[in-house]
């Protein structure tokens, strides 16, 4: 019984009114409930709706970009085999006199100028550069032997070969292009025409790519070229002792020490954005 002082006088609640009190508490917290639920699995459906067509947009730039590469390579290739089709530079590999020599040094010259790469350079069958664009630079290709490199391995074979590495000469990155210069015979090449252009337009077209990080990265996943600079140089995922061994032992990244991202990869996910 409640007392009512008021008016002096007691009265006793219903039962009905103490059931539809209780009804409308169990009512309300069904709608917060409710409302609790459903704005969760709007939340988590616009998260999904996000990260689905952030991947769609991140594919298709990545798809984009690697159209744009691809393009790229195959006009180089295709420009460093009409250097190495040119009579002067047989000339030089044969007769290695001085009028050869300065004509195959003027076209390395107009070569490098008309593809804006970093040098072109010629080499015989051991390796040994004979002429180079950066002749009289201080960082000169001439005289050096770049044998061990693969990409005058796979040109001496027959097969032009693109590959990707920092100079052991001139200490920069560089995109390698070669191809084999045949004599008359085509019994087996005389040498290699070979032409090293800049990564900075790659650099550049990453910057443009996306919003995120895109990294080009060789198979054992040193990151080459990459919109991030401080990752440069570093290894996307954590490797073994023996992996880095293997790297240094290319000489295709310089000595090192390439430290980890810190990222870490699922299990089937992709190595990297691109690999060369």
């Amino acid at each position: 019984m409640i007392f009512d002082r008021a008016l002096g006088k007691g009265f006793i609640m219903k039962k009905s009114d103490t059931r539809l009190r209780w009804l409308v508490l169990v009512l309300s917290l069904m709608a917060v409930l409710a409302v609790s639920i459903g704005g969760y699995l709007y939340l988590s459906t616009v998260i999904d709706f996000s990260v689905d067509r952030a991947h769609k947009e991140a594919s298709a730039d990545l798809e984009s970009l690697g159209i744009h590469i691809d393009s790229y390579l195959e006009w180089s290739l295709t420009a460093v085999e009409s250097l190495a089709g040119l009579k002067e530079l047989k000339r030089s590999l044969v007769s290695k006199d001085a009028i050869a020599q300065a004509e195959t040094n003027e076209i390395l010259d107009h070569f490098k100028d008309t593809l804006k790469a970093d040098v072109c350079y010629l080499m015989d069958r051991n390796g040994n550069t004979i002429a180079s664009s950066n002749r009289d630079a201080a960082d000169s290709f001439v005289g050096n032997n770049f044998g061990f490199r693969p990409y005058f391995q796979q040109a001496m074979k027959g097969i032009p070969s693109v590959y990707v590495a920092v100079g052991v000469t001139s200490k920069k990155r560089g995109i390698y292009f070669s191809h084999p210069v045949y004599g008359k015979g085509r019994e087996g090449p005389l040498g290699v025409a070979a032409v090293k252009a800049s990564v900075e337009w790659i650099e550049k077209a990453l910057m443009k790519t996306h919003d995120g990080i895109i990294s080009l990265t060789n198979p054992h996943g040193v990151v080459f070229v990459s919109n991030r600079a401080q990752w440069d140089y570093h290894l996307l995922w954590e490797d073994s002792s023996d992996t880095i061994a293997d790297i240094a032992g290319t000489r295709q990244f310089g000595n090192g020490p390439w430290h980890w991202t810190g990222v870490t990869l699922p299990i089937q996910a992709d190595q990297g954005c691109g690999a060369f």
